[in-house]
């Protein structure tokens, strides 16, 4: 890495909380060349970009608010408060004689990354940001990391600390590659692939695998570090096929719907994977110490070795995922049956941006039982899509009995965990019942909002009519556990 690459890499480190990649490092490297331009010029036009407002900075923000937010964004508790506001105030202090925000960027990272690691004030702080330019480096010059999406070349760097041991597990990882699972229960059959660009489509220089008969996949080596969307195969549990996609941020191991929508609040709102992770856990009440990038609930119920409480947790973000799964599916055989949605898969991706905006913006936990939560969520979908008035007539006739559907499934998925002293598998298995009859009420549920009535779903999920479909269907459950036999 020469002096150009470096000064490059810590500007863009600093401005964007990324890696560039390799391919917008060779760009900025042959831009500074071929204009004679220095890396502090390029900085300069990188402020004005769109990316550099949306994700990070808006021009609407006055500078001493931009001033603070770099600061905290660049070092958080790292630095005392008040060598924080001495920053800012530099920086202020700067911009108010005619710097732009792109030059004082570059001046924080060079003066940051100069910084001795063992100055009592600011060491701290310097150790950090030169342990995720050294991974930057790593990705985007000794790995050659293909990425241009901002999302992945963020989770590059994303989880390097002050501490020289997470520089070596980052590195790692972009070696060895990503390894992990497909979740509704396990998907068998399922083509994963890693998005690098961003755009949601399978191109042919991004690496794809099908997952094996258990639900795994691995994606081997630096390309294989992406935002990961899932489509296609065959759910292990109730032996139907799995519809629409699911995703994850790069640098998951589990696929599943609830880190589909950490991946959509993230896209949506430009939150980092942690902020969108934590937002989920405390809109759905979830235990906010578990890292749902990373954690395979089902494995997490089953295991023997943990004790009642961390049980309770796993098999409680299983029902969570479970229920969210059921609520965006049966909505999305509502909105496509009405003709608000081309198809069911294009209404599952409605569905999903429509539940990921309302936790996003919520304060309150979030009952996903709820039949009003539900209504709201499926009519707040309708209106996103920007479908006509008449489809939302249409749309709104039948959202009140689809909703009292949803909600009778979804609070027998809650009575089904709350007070049984069944075992760990036969709790996993009165889920995947549900899953079934869910899954044979959507067609009924498509079928009659395109006729503009679903009463036949409220009556098909209330009451015995209910426990005798989750009876019978416990008949065909398959392997909830992975264990290769069917539960």
């Amino acid at each position: 890495m020469n002096e150009k690459q470096l000064e490059i890499i810590q500007t863009v480190t600093a401005m964007f909380d990324a890696a560039p990649g390799e391919q917008y490092l060779s760009e900025f490297v042959a831009f500074t060349t071929n204009t004679g331009s220095s890396v502090k010029t390029l900085a300069s036009l990188l402020a004005a970009t769109d990316v550099f407002k949306q994700s990070a900075y808006p021009d609407a923000l006055p500078d001493n608010e931009f001033a603070a937010q770099f600061v905290d964004n660049t070092v958080g508790s790292l630095v005392t408060a008040e060598n924080k506001a001495w920053a800012a105030s530099t920086i202020e202090n700067m911009l108010n004689a005619g710097q732009s925000r792109g030059e004082v960027i570059h001046w924080a990272a060079t003066a940051l990354a100069s910084v001795d690691t063992d100055d009592a004030h600011w060491g701290t702080a310097a150790r950090q940001f030169n342990n995720k330019v050294e991974v930057a480096a790593f990705y985007s010059i000794d790995q050659g990391g293909s990425a241009t999406s901002l999302a992945v070349l963020q989770q590059v760097i994303a989880n390097v600390t002050d501490d020289i041991a997470t520089v070596a597990s980052a590195k790692a990882l972009l070696e060895s590659g990503v390894t992990g699972k497909v979740i509704d229960g396990y998907v068998k059959g399922a083509t994963v692939f890693a998005d690098l660009n961003g755009d949601g489509v399978h191109n042919e220089d991004e690496p794809s695998t099908t997952t094996d008969a258990f639900g795994n996949f691995t994606l081997p080596g630096v390309t294989g570090f992406g935002n990961l969307i899932a489509s296609g195969g065959t759910d292990i549990a109730t032996g139907e096929p799995f519809e629409g996609t699911m995703t994850a941020p790069a640098g998951s191991t589990v696929i599943n719907p609830l880190t589909t929508l950490i991946d959509k609040i993230m896209q949506d709102s430009a939150t980092t994977a942690a902020e969108a992770t934590a937002k989920v856990l405390t809109s759905l009440g979830l235990n906010t110490g578990v890292d749902l990038l990373n954690f395979d609930p089902i494995q997490e119920t089953i295991r023997t070795d943990t004790n009642a409480t961390a049980t309770g947790i796993a098999l409680t973000i299983h029902a969570a995922a479970v229920k969210i799964n059921t609520l965006i599916s049966q909505a999305a055989a509502l909105l496509s049956g009405v003709g608000v949605s081309a198809n069911e898969t294009a209404g599952i991706d409605l569905a999903y941006e429509t539940l990921a905006a309302s936790l996003a913006n919520t304060t309150s936990a979030v009952d996903l039982a709820s039949s009003s939560v539900i209504a709201q969520v499926i009519q707040d979908a309708t209106v996103n899509s920007g479908a006509d008035t008449a489809l939302l007539f249409k749309a709104g006739a039948v959202i009140p009995d689809a909703s009292k559907t949803i909600s009778n499934l979804n609070q027998a998925i809650s009575d089904a965990i709350t007070g049984s002293t069944a075992n760990k598998s036969s709790l996993l298995s009165s889920i995947a019942a549900i899953q079934i009859v869910a899954e044979n009420t959507e067609a009924t549920m498509q079928s009659g909002a395109a006729a503009g009535n679903v009463e036949s779903t409220v009556t098909g999920t209330t009451g015995t009519s209910l426990t005798n479909a989750i009876t019978t269907a416990g008949t065909t459950v398959g392997d909830v556990t992975g264990d290769g036999i069917p539960d």
